[in-house]
């Protein structure tokens, strides 16, 4: 559904630009570390053929030494100083390679903690209705699977390919300097199979991508049932939901052995470049030298050797660049997705006087809810709104709350339009489903405030009758809620919620069914709770059809068949639907 094709419009790869570029000195010290670490093993083969000619006899042959002479260095060593340049060699290239990759993680990591942010927080401000597109879980399982190849592509694709070339380049550079003649055959059948190699990995970007796919899928799908897991076992469904997220699995596997299939074709290609370099460098020292000079030779082969371990990460970094791309191509469809800008500033807490809709209209898809609604509220009013189920009235309230945008018609504040950011602000909004995360309770009542007030926090508490069944709780308001507030009953749910909305003391204020799962008592007190608030001023409305708020409402409002009408009955012996 959410498919683009590539352009050179790609939000994922312009933030993984910026991200990287902000990072300088550790992409400098890597690149640093990453040559120190390359020079120090093609010491190790420039320094091999003479080792093995000074094995082999007490003096090097009038041929190595010229070779060795001609480039400056080493031009007279015993084995004993050859085996010692050798073991500080080793010494350097690990200390090379133990900097290379804390710097290196710490720039990786960075980055993709820094993507990981960003791509969050675009996807937190997502429209209500975009986000309802998605199946549950999916986005955020892509997050953390696609995030992931992020670092693929930084790990393997950027400092490994990076890494290998300057070691292949370091180690092709002894070989040409020593004997030239005898290394151009050996190091053009190598580049040839990089080059088929990169050829091949062109459709793995495309299997990746399918992949990730699947397996986020799976990831959505497990995410779903667990959360159900309750109703799954209640309706004897679970091997039924099991047998299904068993199938998508079965859909992963299959594209991923596809896709690590052709990815192994990288490692036979390289081994069969190596050996063949190798036979054609003997070959041709056998067939053109009656001399067979080991010092020149054996560093020849020696380097050759070396060669194989870069050129086969060299291999391995195409393929990760190809798995890395189909994940920003995956970071793409979501970044592109319309989002809005975070209101900035704090709680507009200056009294409103008038809070008015003129000619709105909103929908969803071929569904309208409201049709030209004209209603206006005022300050120091309870306003009820009723109706069936389904007849719109959490739309509205989230419409005025600035979640959703009208399609048609403004929303006006004391006579002026205001914008959906401008309406979030002055508005403390409780909704029909509560929300509550992992942390503690009071941190749930003060959420969004940088600067919290605890008192301010236990006060709203007790007006919304926390107070005794929090304290009950081990480590009371600062005692950890799970998940969702999973430990919480419904009810308990509803209060926390509504403390949070009081903890605003935003001027106006939006409840959507807020006593749906609590008892008499507790109704009569979040009744109380409202009435005192529009007492103070403030513009009070309530999503219910409950007799209490029905009878004590200053007006109720009805909603049927998508138009807004007042309504001056009240219930009192039955329920309005």
């Amino acid at each position: 559904m959410f498919r683009y094709h590539n352009s050179s419009d790609s939000p994922a790869r312009r933030e993984l630009l910026e991200s990287t570029s902000k990072r300088l000195p550790l992409i400098v010290g890597s690149l640093t570390f990453m040559a120190a670490s390359a020079a120090a093993t093609a010491g190790y083969a420039w320094l091999a053929g003479p080792l093995l000619g000074s094995l082999e006899g007490s003096r090097l042959s009038v041929a190595s030494q010229t070779a060795i002479e001609q480039t400056k260095i080493f031009p007279s060593l015993s084995w004993t100083q050859i085996v010692a340049a050798l073991i500080f060699l080793g010494l350097f290239r690990a200390l090379s390679e133990t900097a290379r990759a804390h710097l290196s993680s710490r720039l990786q990591l960075s980055v993709v903690r820094e993507i990981r942010g960003k791509v969050l927080g675009h996807v937190l401000r997502l429209e209500p209705l975009t986000l309802l597109q998605w199946p549950q879980g999916e986005i955020a399982s892509r997050v953390q699977v696609e995030v992931h190849g992020v670092r693929t592509l930084l790990h393997l694709g950027f400092a490994q390919g990076i890494r290998s070339i300057l070691l292949a380049t370091a180690l092709a550079i002894v070989a040409l300097r020593v004997d030239t003649a005898l290394a151009i055959p050996g190091l053009i059948v190598l580049p040839l199979a990089v080059a088929v190699i990169a050829v091949g990995a062109r459709p793995a970007r495309k299997l990746q991508r399918e992949l990730l796919g699947a397996e986020s899928r799976v990831v959505a799908d497990s995410a779903e049932a667990i959360d159900g897991a309750a109703v799954l076992r209640a309706y004897d469904a679970t091997a039924a939901r099991a047998a299904q997220i068993d199938r998508a699995a079965a859909e992963s596997e299959r594209r991923g052995v596809r896709t690590e299939t052709w990815g192994t074709v990288a490692s036979p290609l390289v081994e069969l470049a190596a050996a063949l370099g190798i036979a054609a460098v003997f070959a041709l020292a056998w067939a053109t030298r009656s001399n067979l000079d080991l010092a020149s030779s054996g560093t020849v082969l020696v380097a050759l050797i070396l060669m194989y371990r870069p050129l086969h990460g060299l291999a391995q970094s195409i393929f990760g660049w190809s798995s890395g791309l189909a994940s920003l191509d995956r970071l793409d469809e979501l970044l592109r997705l319309p989002a809005r800008e975070a209101p900035e500033g704090s709680v507009h807490e200056t009294k409103v006087r008038t809070l008015a809709l003129q000619g709105l209209s909103f929908g969803y898809a071929d569904r309208p809810v409201l049709k030209a609604a004209d209603v206006r509220f005022a300050a120091g009013e309870l306003v009820v709104v009723t109706g069936p189920s389904g007849a719109g009235k959490s739309t509205l309230l989230a419409v005025l709350a600035g979640i959703l945008g009208p399609t048609e018609g403004t929303v006006t504040i004391d006579g002026a339009p205001v914008t959906t950011d401008s309406r979030t602000k002055m508005t403390a909004w409780m909704p029909q489903t509560p929300t509550l995360f992992h942390d503690t309770v009071v941190a749930n009542i003060t959420l969004g405030d940088p600067h919290p007030s605890r008192d301010r926090a236990l006060e709203a508490a007790k007006r919304a009758g926390l107070d005794s069944f929090v304290m009950a709780r081990p480590n009371g308001y600062d005692g950890l809620l799970l998940e969702g507030g999973s430990d919480l009953s419904a009810g308990e749910r509803q209060r926390v919620t509504l403390a949070r909305a009081l903890y605003r003391q935003a001027p106006i204020l939006l409840l959507d069914e807020p006593t749906s799962a609590l008892d008499g008592v507790q109704e009569a007190n979040v009744l109380r709770v409202c009435q005192e608030h529009a007492n103070l001023g403030c513009i009070v409305i309530v999503a219910t059809h409950r007799d209490d708020f029905l009878r004590h409402a200053d007006r109720v409002l009805k909603l049927r068949n998508a138009t807004v009408v007042e309504w001056d009955e009240r219930a009192t012996n039955r329920m309005l639907h």
